[in-house]
Order: structure tokens, then sequence, then C-alpha cells
């Protein structure tokens, strides 16, 4: 079925081609040996960061590598968690849009 996709079906946004030939045409550039700007930490913007978890049996999510308790009363439900940069504040809400926790977070590198 893949093979039909790639070979027999024409795209307009590929110039009415289709993706194999895309392909075979396609001649991606490459980075510079000497390139090291992603060496470099990027700035932190500031703003808000929205994540969805489902929360684990153990009543925790992890958000970035942090695990947040937020309670085994919501295991298996979705929360929303807002990370908010400026204040370094994490704030998970229900579906309901009711605010279940807020904790500090630790923004490494900032």
């Amino acid at each position: 079925m893949m093979e039909v996709c790639a070979e027999e079906n024409i795209h307009a946004q590929l110039g009415f081609r289709t993706s194999q030939q895309m392909r075979h045409d396609f001649h991606p550039r490459r980075l510079p040996a000497n390139f090291e700007l992603h060496l470099h930490p990027l700035p932190l913007a500031i703003g808000k960061v929205t994540f969805i978890r489902k929360v684990r049996t153990s009543g925790r999510i992890t958000v970035l590598g942090v695990k947040v308790f937020v309670g085994k009363r919501r295991k298996g439900h979705y929360v929303r968690a807002v990370l908010y940069t400026r204040t370094r504040l994490l704030k998970i809400y229900d579906h309901t849009h009711k605010l279940i926790k807020q904790v500090d977070y630790p923004i490494r590198g900032a």
C-alpha cells in the first residue's frame, strides 16, 4: 500500500508530482563541518508553555523530566499543566479549568 501511495498518488502541493519523484529530486543542504551554533544555549523566552498530561496511577505527572504529584484521585484523567517561564511556576488545571495545584518549577540553565 505504501508503494502505491509513493509511486502513484499525485499531489498538488508537490507540483503535481508523486512523493517518490519529489524525493528523487530532493538534495538536502548540509551544515558546514565547523558549524557550532547549536552548542550555545538559546535564551529562555518569557511566556507560557502548555502541556497535556495523563495522571499516572501513582498520582504523578512528568513535565520536562520533573515529576509533580497531582493526587491519586485524578489517576487516569488528563490535566493541563501550564509553565510560566517568567515566574517559574507550574499551574495544573483539571478538565473544568479549575486550578488543582501550583508549584515552583526549577528551570535549568535560566
